[in-house]
Protein backbone atom coordinates (compact mmCIF):
# COMPACT_ATOMS: atom_id res chain seq x y z
CA UNK A 1 0.00 0.00 0.00
CA UNK A 2 1.63 3.20 -1.09
CA UNK A 3 0.62 6.50 0.73
CA UNK A 4 1.56 9.91 -1.70
CA UNK A 5 0.80 13.44 -0.04
CA UNK A 6 1.92 16.46 -1.75
CA UNK A 7 3.47 19.48 -1.54
CA UNK A 8 5.68 20.98 -3.39
CA UNK A 9 6.96 24.88 -1.84
CA UNK A 10 10.30 26.36 -2.02
CA UNK A 11 10.26 28.36 0.94
CA UNK A 12 7.96 28.60 4.49
CA UNK A 13 4.79 30.50 3.95
CA UNK A 14 2.56 31.44 7.30
CA UNK A 15 -0.89 29.74 7.16
CA UNK A 16 -2.70 32.73 8.52
CA UNK A 17 -2.23 34.41 5.38
CA UNK A 18 -4.26 31.70 3.56
CA UNK A 19 -6.37 30.65 6.02
CA UNK A 20 -5.29 26.91 5.60
CA UNK A 21 -3.04 24.54 3.44
CA UNK A 22 -4.64 21.39 1.85
CA UNK A 23 -2.76 17.86 1.05
CA UNK A 24 -4.39 15.44 -1.08
CA UNK A 25 -3.53 12.03 -0.22
CA UNK A 26 -3.41 9.03 -2.40
CA UNK A 27 -3.41 5.64 -1.36
CA UNK A 28 -1.87 3.38 -4.56
CA UNK A 29 -2.39 6.08 -7.03
CA UNK A 30 -5.90 6.64 -6.17
CA UNK A 31 -7.66 9.84 -4.41
CA UNK A 32 -7.63 8.59 -0.29
CA UNK A 33 -8.69 11.61 1.05
CA UNK A 34 -7.55 15.74 1.49
CA UNK A 35 -5.69 16.63 5.07
CA UNK A 36 -6.05 20.50 5.74
CA UNK A 37 -3.68 22.25 8.25
CA UNK A 38 -5.04 25.67 9.78
CA UNK A 39 -4.19 27.54 12.46
CA UNK A 40 -7.44 25.94 14.67
CA UNK A 41 -6.18 22.62 14.02
CA UNK A 42 -5.99 20.30 11.53
CA UNK A 43 -8.85 17.88 9.78
CA UNK A 44 -9.24 15.31 7.32
CA UNK A 45 -12.07 14.50 4.50
CA UNK A 46 -12.14 11.20 3.22
CA UNK A 47 -12.59 10.40 -0.56
CA UNK A 48 -16.09 11.26 -1.92
CA UNK A 49 -17.33 13.05 1.29
CA UNK A 50 -18.77 16.68 0.94
CA UNK A 51 -21.52 16.07 3.79
CA UNK A 52 -18.73 15.50 6.81
CA UNK A 53 -14.96 15.83 7.42
CA UNK A 54 -13.03 14.98 10.79
CA UNK A 55 -11.28 17.84 12.69
CA UNK A 56 -8.92 17.72 16.09
CA UNK A 57 -7.52 20.85 17.83
CA UNK A 58 -3.72 21.36 17.93
CA UNK A 59 -4.50 20.23 21.74
CA UNK A 60 -6.23 17.31 20.90
CA UNK A 61 -4.01 16.14 17.77
CA UNK A 62 -1.03 16.28 20.26
CA UNK A 63 -2.97 13.93 22.72
CA UNK A 64 -4.00 11.22 20.10
CA UNK A 65 -0.58 10.98 18.65
CA UNK A 66 1.03 11.20 22.46
CA UNK A 67 -1.37 8.54 23.02
CA UNK A 68 -1.63 6.37 19.99
CA UNK A 69 1.35 7.51 17.91
CA UNK A 70 4.39 5.33 17.23
CA UNK A 71 7.87 6.65 18.97
CA UNK A 72 10.36 7.11 16.53
CA UNK A 73 13.67 9.26 16.62
CA UNK A 74 13.30 12.95 15.65
CA UNK A 75 15.16 13.53 12.05
CA UNK A 76 17.17 17.08 11.77
CA UNK A 77 15.88 19.10 8.83
CA UNK A 78 16.88 21.98 6.90
CA UNK A 79 15.30 25.55 7.89
CA UNK A 80 13.41 26.85 5.02
CA UNK A 81 15.22 29.74 2.85
CA UNK A 82 13.91 32.99 3.05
Amino acid sequence: MAHEVGLKIAQEIEISQYGRVEFPVKVDGKAHGRMRVARRGIEWAPRGSQVYQFALSWKELAAVMEEHGKKVPRRKTKPASR
